[in-house]
């Protein structure tokens, strides 16, 4: 009786995914995301339904795949995946299954001869039907080499298709790098890096550099881009030079100890950050209790970057409400209009990203400092209270 319960619970489970990919791809067409002041119609599912920014990302992609499409005139058209999305509103195959296969075809995109793509996709789904996601995994990877067992190489177009770095960031801060490079940039990085990875000198006891090649080339990636930071050559990052951002507490700063807050939410020791602070792109912000700045300032029109530099140790990213967007994505605002105060100095500025700073104006939101620190209030159709309102998306981490 319960397994008969669970088998049953699946199939619908299964069957719910086409309502989703509907509904999502029907909101995406609609641009609802930008009108909700959302930027991204995965922001509007993370923020709506509270779950994490990479299902939101999945989901939608999903509903690309299988949902529904309209062609320019407005005419129906059926999904991208069609056999996929036919076999999911029978209740046949999860959405991991679909994730497998569409995943699967898209990687043999250049390698399936003309016209056989709909083949390769109708056998997957067959195979879907007897393999859990992990086994269709195998056995897409098994069609793939069948597929091309000749080895013939890439073409350079795939090869550039294919190219990707992703960078996982885990919860202490350190972070992990996969990804695929083309051979310039393979041959630029190691040209970078094997300079600077050689053993170093041995020491006058003869001691050899006890590091690993892997810790030789992590030291390396390192320097690389200290270099770089040195070099000022790299683009400005939100009207501001690429710069290591340290934020630490007045107490922090005098007596050396305590953890330090990185521009991008991390942190790192005292003792760890004192050993940059004489670098020029290195920049220790230090702030009062309330995370007040007390010593920026000025009668300019644009901010400085030492000014922007500041506001970024305040606020973080984006001070809109629910925002997660980094400083580097982002610009400074005057929150009262220069034309009124004819001063751009930080208590009277914010950072905002730049979809939020072309578009709050127009949905209905406004800003005001309060204690040196930017507050928001929503407009009276959402929030008919008017409670200000701070940006805490930035603030899981404190200071």
């Amino acid at each position: 009786m319960i397994l008969g319960v669970l088998r049953g619970m699946q199939v619908e489970t299964n069957r719910l995914a086409v309502a989703d990919q509907a509904f999502i791809a029907e909101l995406d067409s609609q641009g609802t995301a930008r009108e909700l002041a959302c930027g991204t119609t995965a922001t509007l599912l993370t923020r709506l339904l509270n779950i994490h920014p990479g299902e939101a990302g999945q989901r939608v992609k999903a509903a690309g795949n299988m949902g529904p499409r309209r062609g320019l005139p407005g005419e129906a058209l059926p999904p991208i995946f069609e056999k996929v999305a036919a076999a999911q509103a029978a209740g046949a195959i999860s959405t991991a299954h679909a994730r497998v296969i569409t995943k699967a075809i898209t990687d043999l995109h250049d390698s399936v001869p003309a016209g056989n793509e709909e083949w390769v996709q109708a056998a997957l789904v067959e195979e879907a039907h007897d393999n859990n996601p992990a086994q269709l995994s195998h056995v897409a990877r098994a069609m793939s080499y069948l597929i091309n067992q000749d080895g013939t190489p890439p073409s350079e177009d795939e090869r550039r298709r294919r190219r990707n770095l992703r960078i996982r960031r885990r919860d202490d801060g350190t972070l992990r790098l996969e990804g695929e490079l083309t051979a310039l940039c393979a041959e630029a990085l190691l040209s970078a890096l094997e300079p600077l990875a050689a053993p170093a000198p041995a020491a006058a006891d003869g001691a050899k550099d006890p590091r690993t090649s892997g810790q030789r080339l992590h030291d390396a990636l390192y320097d690389a881009a200290l270099l770089a930071l040195r070099s000022k050559q790299l683009p400005d990052c939100g009207g501001f030079a690429a710069t290591i951002l340290l934020t630490m507490t007045a107490e922090q700063f005098a007596t050396g100890k305590g953890p330090v807050r990185t521009g991008h939410g991390d942190h790192v020791g005292m003792d760890e950050a004192l050993t940059l602070f004489g670098d020029s792109r290195i920049v220790p912000v230090v702030l009062g209790r309330t995370k007040q700045i007390l010593t920026h300032g000025g009668s300019h029109r644009i901010f400085t970057e030492g000014q922007r530099l500041a506001m970024i140790a305040r606020d973080q990213g984006c001070s809109f409400p629910t925002c997660d967007r980094p400083p580097a994505l982002c610009q400074a605002h005057h929150v009262t209009d220069y034309s009124i105060t004819h001063r751009t100095s930080v208590d009277d500025g914010t950072l905002l990203c730049g979809f939020h700073h072309r578009e709050h104006p127009r949905l209905g939101w406004t800003c005001r400092m309060i204690n040196g620190t930017p507050h928001w209030t929503a407009p009276a159709w959402l929030d008919p209270t008017h409670t200000l309102r701070r940006n805490r998306a930035h603030d899981l981490l404190p200071v």
